[in-house]
């Protein structure tokens, strides 16, 4: 009975590890493929069967990228975008969930309903109505509108997280803070946020996500080359009518994916923290 009982527990996890591995194949073989067409010359991309491996690598592909100031352009635009994305996020969630934890009222619960509900509907719902809007404020091509709208995206998650860690926090560690003189402001920025670390790490890595990988809004908001971000700025720039830069595409590809890896993997740690337990105190 025992060896059957072993027998069919090594069966299930030899399935298991099985449907792990096909998974993290499938998830792989893109990135293997974007990482081995940046290194190689344009007449081998096409060579059949393809070369995993590049017979003769090179690196004129990274060459072009960083001499080509629209693209280095592209980047800035999406970093000053990004970052003041996270800015905006992480201000009003501090407030608006510190405000919602420590100032409840009639109908609070249904007031964060309805702004997580705002995460339901999709962004290209109101693209048309953005661009109008936009348009008649004269903010197209603006890092104004690329923020704003970036906002709306990632400052209603922010809220919701902020406000469940927020709830943890006892009030008595804001009331010894006053007793020592420090006001409202002081005890939030100065006792409460320390305490809440890993909520701000997550809430900002994920509005800077959010920022960073947009396409659709960037594409609409903005026509100016010089105002494009990094999303639709490589698409309109190397992807063109009747042929395709595959191997510079690839290049700047990897160029914007390893820094954002790099800062996840240092960050991991809070980021799954902040977002396991906002999850589990919201």
């Amino acid at each position: 009975m025992n060896l059957s009982k072993r027998a069919r527990r090594a069966v299930y996890l030899t399935g298991i590890y099985l449907a792990i591995a096909i998974f993290a194949i499938l998830f792989f073989t893109p990135v293997i493929w974007m990482v081995s067409t940046a290194f190689k010359f344009k007449s081998e991309l096409f060579i059949l069967p393809p070369h995993w491996i590049p017979q003769n690598p090179t690196l004129q592909n990274f060459r072009d990228v960083f001499h080509n100031p629209v693209v280095i352009r592209f980047f800035l635009n999406s970093v000053v975008v990004a970052l003041g994305t996270v800015l905006v996020s992480l201000s009003v969630g501090i407030l608006a969930g510190y405000s919602f934890s420590r100032f409840p009222f009639r109908g609070s619960s249904t007031a964060m309903l309805f702004i997580l509900s705002s995460q339901m509907f999709p962004v290209v719902l109101f693209l048309i109505a953005l661009y109008i809007i936009f348009r008649k404020m004269h903010l197209l091509n603006t890092y104004f509108a690329l923020i704003a709208t970036h906002s709306s995206l990632t400052v209603p998650f922010t809220i919701w997280i902020l406000k469940s860690f927020f709830d943890t926090i006892p009030r008595e560690l804001e009331e010894a803070a006053y007793i020592d003189g420090c006001s409202r402001i002081q005890t939030l920025y100065i006792v409460i946020l320390p305490l809440i670390l890993p909520g701000l790490v997550a809430t900002g890595i994920y509005s800077f996500l959010i920022s960073w990988n947009d396409f659709i809004l960037g594409l609409t908001l903005t026509s100016d080359t010089s105002m494009r971000i990094l999303g639709p700025g490589i698409s309109l720039s190397y992807m063109g009518e009747f042929e395709y830069e595959w191997g510079n595409m690839m290049a700047i590809s990897l160029i914007v994916t390893v820094p954002v890896v790099i800062t996840f993997l240092f960050l991991q740690k809070l980021f799954i923290k902040g977002l396991t337990a906002g999850a589990v105190k919201g």
